[in-house]
């Protein structure tokens, strides 16, 4: 029998797109949002470098919508370590919208609507959006 060739390619498991929220231990009231390789994939298939940040109070809802760079709600997406995922450094969106963690990140799972040219995150979960912020 011969022997097949083995691809590592086709052996990597699908992983769904994610959005993180997180803030480092080191900068106390900063935060950053990083979107995982699966979400960069799509945004870099539709050629989107830069997002406006979407906020859906009622629902706890974070969107991130294509805008062109030079739009003045844009924010650019940061490739990350060795391009395998993104950044978008979000710390007045998440004080804007009240949001606060403990522990130090909170993972969402993000659609894409291409009629929107949109990645939507789920819900966040209420305990980290502030009470303030919630009236």
């Amino acid at each position: 029998m011969p022997y097949e060739t083995y691809n590592r390619k086709t052996d990597k498991p699908i992983v769904p797109p994610f959005l993180t929220i997180r803030r480092p231990n080191d900068t106390p009231g900063f935060a950053r949002m990083t979107l995982n390789v699966t979400a960069m994939r799509i945004l870099h298939d539709a050629k989107i470098d830069a997002v406006a940040l979407l906020w859906d109070k009622e629902n706890y809802r974070i969107a991130l919508r294509a805008v062109p760079a030079d739009d003045p709600l844009a924010f650019r997406i940061s490739p990350g370590r060795k391009n395998f995922q993104g950044n978008v450094s979000a710390a007045g969106f998440l004080r804007y919208i009240g949001f606060h963690i403990d522990p130090a990140a909170v993972r969402l799972r993000v659609s894409w609507n291409p009629a929107k040219r949109m990645l939507e995150a789920e819900p966040l979960p209420r305990k980290c959006i502030s009470k303030e912020a919630i009236k």
